[in-house]
């Protein structure tokens, strides 16, 4: 005890706030034969000893140095949390620490006001790196025990990225409601979406024909809060993620790339079964398209992205990005031979935690009389109309009341003057039936 008591009174500086135990054993008094930190078991009463003092005789201490003390463990210092819970700087550098267990009896996440952590030297940093090549996973695994921790090793740590939006955050432009850049587009989009997605959910082995020959797939999971989410939230999705950001290893990048529709539809089969509500009521919102063409290389190709939620068996929720890169079928291709007009040369899927349809919900609302926007779409191809006419159906929709088909043949008949259509549906409102305000 008087060696402990004379340690802190001569390594204490009461102005930096700064107590450098660093290599206490090079100390002139240290005790011959003294164990100290060299001590194998997790119970030692040195560490206790040891923290109790340093809150009695370093009042403030706001950095501690334990550097080069030959540690194997940190069951020394589990009461170091308790004695001085507002440390800010904490060195471990240069010790013989190997696991991350090795690091649990400190109780990391009881530092609230740890800023900064030093483990360089230490077996368990380079163990934990050449797991994947990277420092990722390192330092995601730190942050998680040191939640507080803003350095690590002197590289600035951020929190985990996501990009789920709370049902009460409001985005600060409004979100359009979807976009196609011409008609076209559209009529290839609608009657594609709808049957990729009712294979995708029902019968998956139904796609092989979709995919060219070349084509490539990958599913990527955005990263999230462990603390606000199942670790077992992505089940069934993780082994295939090839998140760029956080899978580094050349060798699985290129495994969990799925090229030709062989391996495609025998990654697809993989995945947890998913109910995408494609036809779910106008109201709900649940997903936004956009849609467009681009010409590269002297061939027209056909970009689709795709916003919204879907669920899984357990009728849980989770929102995703569906990205697809589509050519015309080419002649004497499967997609021909099977009627399908497209072929998919390559496709995204995104998952992410659900985020809820907050982005888009309060674009402009289709009334309950109106299908979906894809009906609606189906409806413009239906009937042949342009831009200006589909636009004019819906707000006639809008403020009559009548279903899609009942406002387009009162239009009709008012040769597609809005004013005179109001007037004919006034005349005649009392004859009109139930059936015509209902989709």
């Amino acid at each position: 005890v008087q060696f402990v008591t004379d340690l802190l009174k001569s390594r204490y500086n009461h102005e930096t706030k700064f107590l450098n135990l660093q290599s206490i054993r090079t100390e002139p008094s240290y005790p011959k034969d003294f164990i100290g930190f060299r001590a194998h078991s997790k119970h030692s009463k040195f560490g206790p000893v040891l923290c109790k003092a340093i809150q009695e005789l370093c009042p403030g201490v706001e950095t501690i140095s334990f550097e080069d003390n030959e540690l194997v463990h940190l069951g020394h210092l589990s009461t170091l949390s308790q004695r001085v819970p507002n440390l800010v700087n904490l060195s471990l550098k240069n010790n013989k620490i190997h696991t991350l267990n090795d690091l649990q009896p400190i109780n990391g996440k009881e530092f609230t006001h740890l800023r900064e952590l030093l483990l360089v030297g230490n077996p368990l940093r380079e163990k934990e790196i050449g797991k994947t090549g990277s420092d990722l996973t390192y330092k995601s695994n730190i942050k998680k025990m040191f939640p507080s921790l803003s350095l690590l090793d002197n590289e600035a740590l951020v929190g985990e990225i996501t990009f789920a939006i709370e049902d009460d955050k409001k985005l600060p432009a409004q979100v359009k409601s979807g976009f196609f850049d011409n008609q076209e587009t559209s009529n290839a989009v609608i009657p594609f979406l709808e049957s990729f997605f009712t294979l995708f959910d029902t019968n998956r082995q139904g796609l092989y024909n979709f995919y060219a020959d070349n084509a490539q797939f990958s599913l990527s999971v955005t990263k999230y809060d462990q603390q606000k989410h199942s670790k077992d939230l992505f089940k069934g999705w993780s082994d295939m993620n090839r998140n760029l950001d956080t899978l580094k290893m050349a060798e699985k990048r290129v495994q969990r790339l799925y090229q030709g529709p062989d391996r495609i539809i025998q990654a697809l089969s993989q995945l947890p079964v998913t109910v995408h509500e494609i036809r779910s009521p106008p109201e709900k919102k649940l997903f936004i398209f956009d849609c467009f063409q681009l010409t590269q290389h002297d061939k027209t190709l056909l970009y689709i992205h795709v916003h919204g939620e879907f669920k899984v068996q357990s009728q849980t929720k989770r929102s995703f990005d569906h990205t697809f890169v589509l050519e015309p079928a080419q002649p004497g291709s499967r997609s021909a031979h099977a009627n399908i007009p497209v072929s998919i040369l390559n496709e995204i899927l995104v998952v992410r935690p659900y985020g809820s349809n907050t982005a888009w919900l309060n674009t402009e609302t289709i009334p309950s009389n109106l299908p979906n926007d894809i009906i609606l779409q189906t409806y413009k191809q239906q009937f042949q109309l342009n831009d200006p006419q589909f636009h004019i159906c819906l707000e006639f929709c809008k403020k009559s009341g009548l279903n899609f088909a009942t406002a387009l043949d009162c239009l009709n008949q008012a040769g597609w003057n809005p004013v005179n259509a109001y007037e004919l549906f006034e005349s005649v409102k009392a004859q009109i039936p139930p059936s015509a305000y209902q989709i």
